[in-house]
């Protein structure tokens, strides 16, 4: 994402939080109804707790590579 020009939010808290759970989780993905933004979700197992998401603005593939 960083290669063209978008900062994620939240990737690097959302890997650490999987890490210090130490379980499997299960992902899940939502898309902003006007289709702006999405956000990968971090679920436990079970489905039953949210532990992390990340999120960054759509469309990816519009958008030049940087440099």
């Amino acid at each position: 994402m960083r290669k063209y020009g978008i900062e994620p939010l939240g990737p690097e808290a959302a890997v650490q939080a999987v890490r210090a759970y130490g379980r499997p989780v299960r992902t899940g993905m939502v898309d902003a109804a006007d289709r702006s933004w999405t956000a990968l979700l971090f679920l436990t197992e079970d489905n039953g707790t949210l532990l992390a998401c990340a999120g960054w603005p759509l469309p990816l593939v519009r958008r030049p590579p940087v440099g």
